[in-house]
């Protein structure tokens, strides 16, 4: 079963599930399945063969999924777009996307409110159930508004053709109890569609099951709720657009397959100007079946939190993770992370098991003392990437969630998230500082390489390249970026991390970005390397330095950290301790000239250390 049908799957055997939790409104696999389908339509309708990506800007928003989903369903990659971008930067990535459609949360809701719309139960009776009727064993008519919302669905597969619904009728074999809430319906339909002058006509018929409020007298009455009338509407719509024959403007929608891109995330660029890193969806299904197998989500029985927003690839962890085991993802806005009270009463209560951020975001959580079991009874594992987790903070999530596993791992958005994967115990702990981030997923390969792309031997450090079926093709519309990170080796794509890293024992270290280096006083200077000192300090939970100017060169070093306890001493006096520490195991141009004390760093929006703010210190 591929990706998009596995999703699918979840809406036909449990449409009742919440697939996506936000703000208080609850989308479920039903829905998600009628809707993007019929948004699937509607770009088809729109868009016809035109297969340029689609641009998708919100925040975190139902719509925002639908939108996915539907994009992918019409032969469209998505371009995911946080509103905490700034405008001019989105319409950077727009523009540089060549996107055939820019659609906003509203906008999907427009699209899905057009008249005869199947995604949405049409409003034939406010908001009070919805009536089927028809004798118990013979064919006959539905009441005149359920047979009006129907071939209203039927026109909208049919793009507007005029059409004919034949009748309904109880599947007479399979009896019926009147203490269920469910009944089987067999309906038959036929409508006649014109297509370049040209008739076409479309029979077939629907068999479902109904949950519905049942009513037996001369005649069976079933009172469908309307999410219930919707889902009828959705399967009635998704059987005509199977028959329907292609016209010019598009037909049935053809959804993406194999090496088509899946989805397209900009990141920073050099130049400043964002680059598309494109995924296909096999890149996508590699790493989807590796998570599965590994993690071994049960079905329709987890609940992921999702905090990065979805123009950061840290989210397609926990939204693909989710959606392909017939999960609920359970999202905390930007306003929920700024507002430390209602964050925390959100995971009280989400029924989060799995656990999936930044390090930099837990850590900020473990300053509250009462994150902890009584918040989060239900939470199975941490799964971290996005930046380097720091042993202190495993072991602090240890301490606080006995019951709970922590898991590290290591990937650039160009190889599909992650590639490497370990679960950190306290041995792991014990054994490593800095932690590794484990071993790579199988039926792919990592190699340390040095600037000849030969490999180096275990235990020296080189660049990490990441050669595997979950690399991307590269970057959208810029073969010169493409050609100096992706190479292929024995047939297979590779792409230059441009990290530095190591193996020892069957594991991989990540060691910090080749071009974190600076220039001071003659000296050439590994931020990364300074970094990873100050976290390993026993007194020291987190770390960050940074240049200070003068005159606009770079003039010293400046270390912003995050203490384990506070202590009695003061900022003066723990800065000399620091600095002697530190002057223990690296070079004197090495050790910051200042220190900044804090509870927690400021994050950006992906959820990672925001040095620009803490830059304003140096001010």
């Amino acid at each position: 079963m591929d990706l998009l049908a596995r999703i699918d799957h979840w809406g036909e055997i449990a449409p009742e599930r919440a697939a996506h939790i936000s703000e208080g409104r609850t989308l479920t696999y039903g829905e998600l399945k009628s809707q993007s389908d019929a948004l699937a339509a509607w770009l088809t309708e729109k868009l016809g063969d035109n297969r340029a990506p689609i641009a998708v800007i919100g925040h975190k928003e139902n719509e925002m999924l639908v939108a996915f989903l539907g994009a992918v369903k019409s032969g469209h990659p998505y371009v995911p777009i946080d509103l905490s971008i700034p405008p001019q930067r989105i319409e950077r990535i727009v523009q540089n996307a060549n996107a055939a459609l820019t659609l906003t949360p509203a906008a999907v809701r427009e699209a899905l409110a057009e008249p005869g719309s199947t995604a949405q139960p049409p409003p034939v009776s406010g908001d009070g159930p919805h009536c089927f009727s028809f004798p118990v064993h013979s064919e006959h008519p539905l009441t005149p508004e359920g047979r009006e919302a129907m071939l209203a669905a039927l026109r909208k597969a049919a793009r507007g053709a005029t059409g004919e619904l034949v009748g309904a009728a109880r599947d007479s074999g399979a009896g019926i109890d009147p203490t269920s809430d469910e009944v089987k319906l067999s309906a038959k339909f036929r409508v006649v569609e014109t297509v370049e002058n040209e008739e076409n006509e479309i029979g077939f018929e629907l068999a479902t099951t109904l949950k519905a409020d049942i009513q037996v007298g001369e005649d069976l009455e079933l009172l469908l709720s309307p999410q219930e009338f919707g889902r009828v509407l959705g399967l009635i719509a998704a059987e005509a657009m199977k028959r329907r024959r292609p016209g010019k403007r598009g037909g049935m929608p053809t959804p993406v397959s194999g090496d088509d891109p899946y989805y397209i995330i900009f990141t920073s660029g050099s130049t400043g100007e964002p680059k598309g890193v494109v995924i296909t969806l096999n890149c996508l299904t590699t790493f989807v079946t590796w998570t599965l197998g590994e993690q071994k989500f049960p079905e329709l029985n987890e609940t992921f939190l999702n905090q990065a927003p979805f123009s950061f690839d840290l989210s397609v962890m926990d939204l693909y993770s989710s959606l392909a085991s017939g999960g609920t993802l359970f999202s905390v806005t930007k306003e929920a992370i700024a507002n430390p009270k209602v964050l925390y009463q959100n995971f009280a209560n989400s029924g989060i098991t799995t656990w999936v951020s930044t390090p930099s975001f837990a850590q900020m959580c473990l300053v509250e003392k009462s994150f902890g079991p009584a918040m989060l009874p239900n939470i199975r594992r941490f799964w971290f990437c996005g930046e380097t987790l720091a042993p202190e903070t495993a072991a602090q999530l240890l301490d606080r969630f006995p019951n709970a596993e922590v898991w590290n791992t290591y990937g650039p958005t160009e190889a599909t998230v992650a590639t490497t994967s370990i679960l950190v115990t306290r041995e792991v702990i014990a054994q490593h500082s800095p932690l590794p981030v484990g071993a790579v997923m199988p039926g792919t390969r990592i190699a340390i390489m040095d600037e000849q792309r030969a490999t180096v031997p275990e235990g020296e450090r080189g660049e990490i390249v990441i050669i595997g079926p979950n690399v991307s093709p590269g970057y959208l519309g810029r073969p010169d970026l493409t050609e100096k990170a992706f190479f292929a080796t024995d047939g297979t794509r590779a792409y230059r991390t441009g990290d530095w890293g190591r193996t020892r024992g069957g594991l991989i270290f990540f060691e910090g970005r080749m071009d974190g280096q600076i220039k001071l006083h003659g000296y050439r200077i590994e931020i990364g390397d300074i970094e990873s000192h100050l976290r390993n300090l026993p007194q020291i939970s987190d770390a960050v330095v940074l240049v200070a100017e003068k005159n606009g060169k770079p003039d010293s070093l400046a270390g912003f950290v995050v203490l384990r306890e506070r202590g009695t001493g003061s900022d003066f006096e723990i800065s000399l301790q620091l600095k002697k520490q530190l002057g223990e195991r690296l070079p004197v141009y090495m050790v910051p000239r200042k220190f900044w004390f804090l509870d927690a760093f400021p994050m950006t929006a992906n959820g990672k250390a925001d040095r620009r703010k803490l830059a304003e210190h140096l001010r």
